[in-house]
């Protein structure tokens, strides 16, 4: 698990003109926002001094197989399609100035940080990514419905009452009726 202060060992793939190849590096997790799925804001570094790359977006951990990762970050330089996060192995202290230096430079560089700034085309991996999380969502949606249903007739099959289906489910009566008969329903 991440948390804020976190530093560890980070490699960028993806990156443009360096098909193949990964660049290494050292991050500091600045900031974790809570959405639909964490997003991180991460400080970059190559060397001890060197200038730092600033980047933001979402943390993704679906496959066991691999590390966890930021796709498709918004940053102020270098555009990979991935920062892998190794384990933590260290913490440093955050401030409220590094946190807002961060959002600062990445403020400058994409203006789709900012809630009503108008978009280019350089913004649209944003949008394949927000598609992409919608048909996740759906398809998730989709596949907690079929158990619900599922148990639902389980129930019905044991001679729980569909009354008692419907004051813990909130369901009506109908769509019970169509969980129960679905060949009936999609007839």
């Amino acid at each position: 698990m991440h948390r804020t202060g976190d530093w560890l060992r980070v490699e960028l793939a993806g990156v443009p003109g360096l098909s193949g190849w990964t660049l290494a590096g050292t991050a500091t997790i600045l900031d974790i926002v809570p959405l639909h799925r964490p997003y991180l804001l991460l400080r970059i570094t190559n060397t001890a001094g060197s200038t730092p790359l600033y980047a933001y977006g979402p943390l993704c951990t679906e496959l066991n197989d691999e590390q966890p990762a930021v796709r498709q970050p918004v940053t102020n330089g270098i555009q990979p399609a991935a920062i892998t996060l190794d384990e933590p192995a260290g913490r440093d202290h955050i401030t409220a100035a590094d946190i807002d230096t961060a959002y600062s430079a990445l403020n400058g560089f994409h203006r789709s940080l900012t809630p009503d700034g108008p978009l280019t085309d350089h913004h649209l991996p944003q949008l394949a990514r927000a598609v992409i999380d919608l048909a996740v969502a759906r398809q998730t949606a989709l596949d907690a419905e079929a158990a619900r249903d599922a148990l639902i007739r389980r129930y019905l099959a044991g001679e729980v009452q569909p009354k008692t289906i419907q004051e813990y489910t909130g369901l009506g009566a109908s769509r019970i009726s169509q969980i129960r008969n679905p060949a009936r329903a999609a007839a």
